[in-house]
């Protein structure tokens, strides 16, 4: 397998013991398909409590998994970066956990 998602514990950041390894990937995008899956849910579980992306990137830098690809056989890097997922994804998240795609136009959760 030549890539491996790596979780680190914000909450526990740059406690290498708080880290787990999610999975090892023959491919680059099904690497990034489970960092994905591991950050969408975590967002999800925090944004209910959070109104706007500002207060879930805040909630997720202190308590969020922050998965990251690393190669295992020298194949080419992925460039990934939780962080910028979250602020270019976090409103569509924050929306969804407040059930804003079913409200009427023109309404706000």
């Amino acid at each position: 397998m030549a890539y491996c998602v790596i979780v680190d514990d914000l909450y526990h950041y740059m406690d290498e013991d708080a880290r787990y390894e999610a999975g090892e990937f023959a491919t680059a995008d099904e690497a990034l398909a489970c960092c994905i899956r591991i950050l969408r849910s975590d967002l999800k579980a925090m944004a209910a409590d959070c109104p706007t992306v500002d207060s879930l990137y805040g909630q997720w830098l202190s308590f969020g998994e922050d998965p990251f690809i690393v190669t295992t056989d020298g194949s080419s890097s992925v460039e990934w970066s939780s962080r910028q997922y979250v602020l270019a994804h976090g409103a569509e998240v924050i929306a969804s956990a407040h059930g804003a795609a079913s409200l009427p136009d023109g309404a706000t959760a």
